[in-house]
């Protein structure tokens, strides 16, 4: 399970890191999701719904998937089962969110099935190995 919880951390959080690394502004200002759901190659049925929520929840979404995908993404690495079934669930929750609102479904359930070795305690102690 260790492998598959590091891969699951390494995309997310260099996922995140990408987006602040690129020194686009609308990541830097929280201003990306008042484009991205109109502007997105395969817009889904409520892609035109979020694109109406007002400009400070999508500020919010921004910053609430920046805190997902960097520092919540160290919680996957804990050597105990709290922290990582709390950090699976907000991957899971950021993966759900972009089903609804895109179309990246195949790359989001792969990400969502990444999430699984977190949700399940593992054998008494084989917790940090397996």
């Amino acid at each position: 399970a260790w492998p598959i919880r590091f891969l699951l951390f390494k995309l997310m959080f260099m996922s995140g890191v990408v987006k602040v690394q690129a020194n686009c502004p609308t990541w830097l200002n929280l201003t990306a999701l008042e484009y991205h759901f109109a502007t997105q190659c395969l817009p889904g049925p409520l892609s035109w719904h979020a694109h109406q929520l007002h400009p400070f929840l999508l500020r919010l979404s921004v910053l609430v998937t920046l805190v997902i995908e960097i520092p919540a993404t160290f919680l996957l690495l804990a050597p105990i089962h709290e922290p990582r079934y709390v950090g699976a669930c907000l991957q899971i929750a950021l993966q759900l969110m972009i089903i609804l609102t895109g179309n990246y479904n195949f790359f989001n359930i792969l990400t969502m099935a990444l999430c699984l070795p977190c949700l399940g305690k593992e054998k008494e102690g084989n917790d940090d190995d397996s």
